[in-house]
């Protein structure tokens, strides 16, 4: 087995990578030795956005059904004997979970025992061994049903789902994780085997340890993954190949409009960013840097042009938000709020972006947003907050970059980088627009 690894210039932190005779790819990053807390993560490279794939078994295109990422979450926490995974995790002691992403589903332990073979065996055994009965699916779907019903009674949620219908027109960023009721309806038992079969298969599967650990020790961990695989005695396979579309620039919708539960109008006002996988990892990484800078400091409520607004009563300074969300081939920069009037929200802050990204927007703020970001990135790898490092990290591979390239990218980034992505991306009316008006 041959090992890779990488450093991270700028902090010093290693990465080690290697491919398991599975098929299944597996990562460490050692951390400090005097850390007590090991944390494993399984994935697969299957979530909300992975609607097509060519299947090379049938030699043809599928789409999936929406929501089928998810639904085989709920799924793969039965053991192979039928049984609750995560009661398993508590009766050892250990903290388990999941979740479901545009791009991935990710499953994880987190642990401060020594029983690391024992952890990463059921680990392995649980989501690579479906147990898929008439009986699980019918209970699923009622669970998931409950799901989407809470969803939809989330204003935040739903204000932000009709805002990706409005913004795509391909892409299946429009879709919803969870999926709706109709197509949960639509799954059937054979349905998820298959589906369980090509995305649960470790070819498409990524390990990834973070443990206490020297750097001379790393080969053991892989030779531990390694043992376990080979005891599953898995087939053969190739990884499903995902279709990637080709999004127009223009809109889906100019605007949706809806009624909900909230006691004043909300306005969610969204710019597509960088869509597609046609670019390097390296050129896609710095994309979604340097996108995140951009709405850092656009938005920033340090900023004059956030002052004004607020003079104007375009906005209300404690319910305006800018975002952004990117992932393996998609990215979206937004913004948020309050306001009694939301054609006056949207003009306003349009008005804004234009004249920030055409000359306005300041180096000096620009070299505090980026000198915060650099230093909320340190304290993820620094370990300040354990959760914030396993969701930066899985997001960041998740992506398709390599997290040991991030802070020398992170600081490798210019304010002209930055402006010349705003021109790009936030100067145009391709803009769509998400609003909930309180119920009549």
């Amino acid at each position: 087995m041959k090992l890779e690894q990488f450093v991270d210039k700028a902090l010093g932190n290693e990465l080690y990578k290697a491919q398991l005779s599975s098929g299944m790819e597996a990562t460490l990053i050692p951390l400090n030795p005097a850390v007590n807390r090991t944390m494993v993560h399984l994935y697969t490279r299957f979530g909300s956005i992975d609607a097509k794939f060519l299947d090379s078994n049938l030699g043809k295109e599928v789409e999936v059904e929406d929501g089928t990422a998810h639904f085989l979450e709920h799924c793969a926490f039965y053991d192979p004997e039928g049984n609750d995974a995560l009661q398993w995790f508590g009766k050892k002691g250990v903290s388990g979970n999941a979740w479901t992403s545009f791009d991935h589903t990710c499953y994880h332990f987190s642990s401060i025992n020594e029983n690391l073979k024992r952890n990463l065996d059921f680990l392995i055994s649980f989501v690579t061994t479906p147990f898929l009965t008439d009986k699980v699916v019918e209970k699923e779907k009622g669970v998931i049903d409950q799901e989407i019903a809470m969803y939809e009674d989330m204003p935040g949620q739903v204000i932000l789902v009709n805002l990706q219908k409005a913004l795509m027109k391909k892409h299946a960023f429009a879709r919803s994780i969870a999926g709706d009721r109709n197509s949960i309806r639509r799954i059937t038992k054979e349905y998820l085997i298959s589906a369980y079969n090509t995305f649960y298969h470790p070819s498409n599967l990524k390990l990834v340890m973070l443990i206490p650990s020297e750097s001379k020790d790393a080969m053991k961990y892989f030779e531990l993954a390694e043992e376990i695989n080979n005891g599953k005695n898995f087939s053969p396979q190739k990884a499903p190949e995902f279709v990637y579309v080709d999004e127009p620039l223009e809109v889906n919708q100019k605007k949706i409009v809806a009624r909900h539960k909230v006691p004043e109008p909300l306005v969610f006002m969204g710019f597509k960013g960088s869509m597609g996988m046609d670019k390097n990892a390296d050129e896609r990484l710095r994309e979604n840097i340097v996108s995140d800078l951009l709405v850092k400091t656009v938005f920033s409520p340090s900023s004059k042009a956030f002052y004004e607004l607020v003079l104007k009563k375009v906005i209300r300074p404690n319910s305006f938000e800018g975002f952004s969300y990117s992932g393996r081939g998609f990215g979206i920069f937004g913004v948020n709020g309050s306001i009694d009037d939301e054609d006056k929200f949207v003009n306003g802050v349009n008005e804004m972006v234009k004249k920030q990204v055409n000359g306005e927007m300041s180096k000096d703020l620009f070299d505090i947003v980026k000198k915060a970001s650099i230093n909320e990135m340190a304290k993820v790898f620094e370990l300040e907050s354990p959760r914030s490092l396993q969701s930066a990290m899985i997001h960041i591979l998740a992506s398709g970059f390599n997290p040991m390239n991030y802070m020398s990218t992170l600081l490798d980034v210019t304010y002209e980088d930055v402006l010349e992505a705003g021109k790009k991306y936030l100067d145009t009316d391709n803009y769509a627009v998400s609003v909930l008006l309180p119920e009549e």
